[in-house]
C-alpha cells in the first residue's frame, strides 16, 4: 500500500480496487466531508457522501474497537472481515449483507 502523511505524521490511504487494509480498529471520523477509518498504524478515507462511507460508518459500531478488522475492496465492494468470527459482511453501492464463510 502507498501511504501519504497527513499533517500529524499518521499515515493516510485511499482504498485501491483489489487491495486490503487490515490493522486494529481505533474508531472512526468525520472530518472536512470525509469518513476516516483509524487503525493503529493507518488511516483509510472514504468521501463522506458515499454510500460505502455511510454504510461504514453504520457497521463499524464502538464495540469493534481495539478488534482486528481487515476492509477488503473488490470493484464496488468491501469487504470487512472481523476477528475471531465466522462471518463477515459486505458492503456494496446498493446495500449490505452477512456473508457466512463457512457457507461460501
Amino acid at each position: 500500500m502507498n501511504f501519504d502523511e497527513c499533517e500529524d505524521r499518521t499515515r493516510i490511504k485511499r482504498l485501491s480496487d483489489y487491495e486490503e487494509a487490515v490493522g486494529l480498529f481505533k474508531g472512526k471520523e468525520l472530518k472536512d466531508g470525509q469518513l476516516l477509518v483509524i487503525f493503529d498504524a493507518f488511516q483509510l478515507v472514504f468521501s463522506e457522501n458515499t454510500v460505502e462511507a455511510k454504510l461504514l460508518q453504520e457497521r463499524l459500531s464502538d464495540d469493534l474497537i481495539g478488534k482486528k478488522v481487515a476492509l477488503l475492496k473488490l470493484g464496488n465492494e468491501i469487504f470487512v472481515r472481523l476477528e475471531h468470527r465466522d462471518d463477515c459482511f459486505i458492503i456494496e453501492e446498493s446495500y449490505a449483507k452477512i456473508f457466512d464463510l463457512e457457507r461460501g
